[in-house]
């Protein structure tokens, strides 16, 4: 007995125990297949006969190999078990031998037991010094291990065509007819042959039989002719019949037996061979048409299995393209259900807190129903989609035993088994989806892996489309808050006493609130006026007037769009020196307000401090008066007064 580790564990040889076979096929076979294992004759150096080995896993409750129950063999067993068959029903110069298909090797003999573990292989073929280093032949000279029969390799390696053949007898020393049948669950076969002479001389003596019992019958048929004929003839005529029919492969005929004599045992023979045939056929066909049945649904299921990850790809490109989540869940719902043929498919996602998963999108009416209602699951309360929602676990639902309970939906009424699938992004679970099916049974763990696929792509689409969402709204308040800012600010700016500039081909200067009425400023509804908004990200600004001298012609395309790009570059000129301005303001503030500061914590007089502060901005501002006035606190209603 050999434990996981290759180890022996019990043994009738003493000395052998706590040996290792890890790595013996007659170890590692049985263990990895969980099969019995018979091993080839084998020739070890240090054994002086030839050895098989007998294995059988040693398999615990749960069908796992926990190790390996060994029984070795003297291989001359084979020898004796085939000698007492043959001789149990030999009746003439019939033998029988035991051949590996593999090698060739004779590994037993009814009647020469020379030839054993002689390989029938040329001296030339390489396969012998292989076989020898493998202790599968013996260590001898390769010449006194070979017994070429080349009929014999020819005919046993077409045995997929063949079971019969002649060829020549070594034990005989003349041709043989031969037939051959495969041992099962090895790579041994049983040959039987017969010498030629020895069936022809069956057939003589059987003829000689024949001859004199037709003489006989002949001179008794000649008294009884007309009495007898018809007794004799009918049983035969029906014989050679139903023989015909059987030729024809119509082996459901049987011959008729009404007498117990050489015609009835005859047909009965013949009946019981009609039903062997009959039975090996059957049987054969059977084991066809299972073969053929298996490999079918093998093929179907593989198929269908393709087309799921095709379509799971296509699915997959097909909601990507989709951006916006309103739209994207309906679509992935109806698309999974046309693909797959589901009953239906829901969407959940959970809410803010958390706390729910929400029914957002369905494509079955009893969804729709459920949808209006603001159909929502508890997460890891209630239904398969709470139990997946707080587990991130897939999960199968079937409309028996503790399953049930969840298919008392009545917008659902035809629902019989359902599967929900976690939506996870990014490590974190966002929803369910939510699949049920007509059929009973109609998912297994294997469609649990296929579509855990698309729940995946689902995931990532919606997760995608989330955060587009987020980056639009966040982008739009962004803009809102910058256009925001910098109207305040051009409005801050456009409020001080120079409002803009005003050029003419004698000179330029400021405008003021007050000069602006007085300088000739270009109206809008002037025929030869262009007017140019200044525009900042698209906040206009400003506005840049152009008018031209009324002895030239009209501005062309190409002056208005240089005064455009002009126009374009002063919008960001002017941004950057209001930057500028607002910086260096800011830097002056900031520093005047550390100076005050420093000159304040020069000090640890509190009436200086206030003194300083005083004294200090009124400098700063060019105040005439500060003042400083405390402030007495009320005292709270439910505090006493201090």
């Amino acid at each position: 007995m050999i434990d996981a580790n290759g180890l022996a564990l019990l043994d009738t040889e003493p000395s052998k125990l706590n040996l290792t076979y890890q790595d013996r096929l007659f170890f590692t076979e049985p263990f990895d297949t969980r099969q019995p294992y018979l091993s080839d004759v084998l020739f070890p150096e240090n054994v002086n006969v030839p050895i098989i080995y007998l294995a059988a896993p040693i398999l615990n409750t749960n069908g796992q190999s926990i190790g390996v129950l060994l029984a070795t063999y003297n291989a001359s067993v084979l020898q004796t078990m085939l000698q007492t068959a043959v001789g149990n029903h030999s009746s003439g110069k019939e033998y029988a031998f035991l051949i590996d298909d593999v090698y060739f090797i004779n590994l037993g003999h009814s009647t020469k037991p020379d030839l054993l573990y002689k390989t029938y292989l040329n001296l030339d073929d390489t396969t012998l010094s292989f076989l020898q280093g493998k202790n599968l032949l013996k260590q001898d000279k390769q010449g006194a291990l070979l017994a070429p029969q080349l009929e014999i390799v020819d005919a046993l390696r077409q045995m997929g065509q063949q079971t019969s053949f002649q060829a020549p007898s070594l034990e005989y020393g003349e041709m043989a007819e031969s037939a051959a049948a495969r041992v099962p669950n090895t790579r041994w076969i049983v040959v039987a042959a017969q010498p030629v002479s020895a069936i022809a001389a069956l057939t003589q003596d059987q003829t000689h039989i024949t001859v004199t019992s037709s003489a006989i019958i002949l001179m008794v048929a000649a008294v009884i002719a007309l009495l007898a004929s018809n007794y004799f003839t009918r049983p035969i005529i029906q014989l050679t019949q139903v023989a015909e029919k059987i030729s024809a492969r119509d082996f459901k005929q049987k011959a008729l037996v009404r007498s117990n004599d050489e015609i009835g045992i005859l047909g009965k023979t013949f009946n019981t061979m009609a039903d062997e045939i009959q039975g090996l056929i059957g049987s054969l066909e059977e084991r066809v048409a299972l073969r053929t049945s298996e490999m079918e649904k093998a093929t179907a299921q593989s198929e269908k299995r393709a087309k799921e990850l095709q379509t799971i790809a296509e699915i997959a490109r097909y909601i990507s393209t989709e951006k916006d989540l309103e739209k994207l869940l309906p679509l992935i719902t109806h698309t999974v259900s046309e693909r797959f043929g589901f009953y239906h498919v829901g969407v959940f996602l959970l809410n803010d807190t958390k706390k729910f998963a929400v029914l957002r999108a369905a494509n079955s009416p009893g969804g729709q129903v459920m949808l209006k209602r603001q159909h929502k699951l508890e997460v890891g309360q209630k239904g398969i989609v709470g139990n997946v929602t707080a587990t991130a676990a897939p999960r199968i639902a079937l409309d028996t035993g503790a399953d049930a309970a969840y298919f008392n939906n009545p917008d659902l009424p035809e629902t019989h088994s359902e599967m929900a699938l976690p939506l996870s992004a990014r490590g974190e679970v966002i929803g369910a989806l939510d699949v049920q099916s007509v059929e009973i049974n109609a998912f297994t763990t294997l469609d649990v892996s296929i579509l855990s696929l698309l729940a995946d792509q689902i995931a990532i689409a919606i997760d995608n489309a989330r955060l587009l969402e987020e980056s639009k709204k966040a982008l739009a308040e962004s803009q809102s808050f910058f256009r925001e800012y910098l109207t305040d600010a051009w409005q801050t700016k456009a409020s001080s006493n120079v409002i803009g500039y005003y050029q003419t081909t004698t000179g330029g200067k400021p405008l003021t609130r007050s000069s602006a009425q007085e300088a000739d400023v270009l109206t809008a509804d002037e025929q030869d006026a262009l007017a140019v908004p200044i525009q900042l990200r698209g906040q206009t600004i400003g506005a840049l007037n152009v008018r031209v001298n009324k002895n030239r012609e009209a501005l062309s395309t190409e002056q208005v769009n240089i005064i455009e790009s002009v126009t374009e570059r002063l919008g960001l000129a002017l941004e950057n020196a209001r930057l500028f301005e607002e910086t260096s303001t800011r830097a002056t503030r900031e520093q005047l307000v550390t100076e005050i500061t420093a000159k304040i914590r020069g000090t640890n007089d509190p009436q200086e401090m206030i003194q300083i502060a005083v004294d200090e901005l009124k400098r700063a501002l060019g105040a005439s008066r500060i003042e400083i006035i405390p402030k007495k606190t009320a005292p709270q209603k439910d505090q006493p007064k201090s």
